[in-house]
């Protein structure tokens, strides 16, 4: 993120662990916290108090971008649900019996998310603003193919297993709304 004050939306936050994160080690950054989820905000909030970062970050209830009038952020961070919709019951018990479905399931084609925020994301952005996704491991090209619409230099980065992980790209000025 560099030495400049920069904003952050942590979209689909869930508990804050990624935002949390980009504060923990980017001083000079505030974070929005974003979550349809009352319940994951405010384990949300516990986590920013207990890491003595609840000065820098705002926690707010949105259905994505809903209640956030139109601000402007230097990096959009999400994990949204993305898993299938006829996926969620082959799934591990530790994740889908402890993980509520609104956290999982992306729609039939587990991209619901990824097309809503896509199409959204350049009005919240400032030029040059980025935006970064995690995905499932099967969804490179299709997320890639989405993002392409509107940002570019997008870019794959893969996990440590050598998994596509996230996929990131940039909005160029004349993209901004």
């Amino acid at each position: 993120i560099g030495e400049k004050k920069v904003a952050v939306l942590d979209l689909c936050t869930g508990c804050g662990c990624i935002g949390l994160s980009v504060l923990r080690r980017c001083p000079n950054a505030t974070c929005t916290l974003a979550d349809i989820s009352e319940e994951a905000l405010s384990i949300c909030k516990i986590n920013a108090e207990s890491l003595a970062l609840a000065e820098r970050c705002q926690i707010v209830q949105s259905d994505l971008f809903k209640s956030l009038q139109r601000q402007k952020f230097d990096y959009i961070l999400c994990n949204p649900p993305y898993i299938k919709a006829a996926v969620i019951e082959t799934l591990a018990p530790e994740v889908k019996d402890r993980e509520p479905e609104i956290a999982l399931c992306g729609g039939a084609d587990g991209l619901d998310f990824y097309r809503a925020i896509i199409k959204a994301a350049p009005s919240y952005l400032n030029p040059r603003g980025k935006i970064l996704f995690e995905i499932g491991y099967d969804q490179a090209e299709e997320v890639r193919s989405l993002l392409e619409i509107y940002f570019h230099d997008v870019r794959l980065i893969y996990d440590y297993g050598g998994n596509p992980r996230v996929l990131t790209g940039q909005l160029s000025c004349s993209n901004t709304v």
